[in-house]
């Protein structure tokens, strides 16, 4: 799979880019078609992504998507829209005791200006 940040080709079934770090796409559990890290619904199904994390008692995974979207909406300048996903990460990543992820997520913070 291709990565759109930074082109490198990588093996399918990676989350993320051996390369750069960015999302790669994500594979709907519910029909199997490939979506985009910034899709919160499934583009064939309409399935929820985010749901199927919810669904699963998969916190962890369900936070990474949780981020992964608000860091393309802080991409496009739509921040407005990235405040809720974001708060609702940080809730599980301080729950779980994820240091790295608390990091990440404080990086978009200062990227759009707001305060932990």
């Amino acid at each position: 799979m291709r990565c759109e940040s930074c082109g490198t080709e990588n093996p399918t079934g990676q989350r993320f880019c051996g390369h750069c770090g960015a999302a790669l796409a994500l594979i709907c559990g519910s029909c199997g078609a490939t979506d985009q890290p910034s899709q919160k619904y499934c583009g064939a199904c309409g399935t929820s992504l985010v749901g199927a994390y919810e669904d699963g008692g998969i916190p962890f995974w369900m936070a990474v998507t949780l981020l992964e979207y608000p860091e393309w909406l802080t991409g496009q300048g739509r921040m407005d829209e990235a405040t809720a996903p974001l708060n609702e990460a940080r809730e599980i990543f301080e729950r779980l005791e994820a240091r790295p992820w608390l990091e990440r997520l404080h990086r978009v913070d200062e990227r759009e200006g707001a305060s932990p």
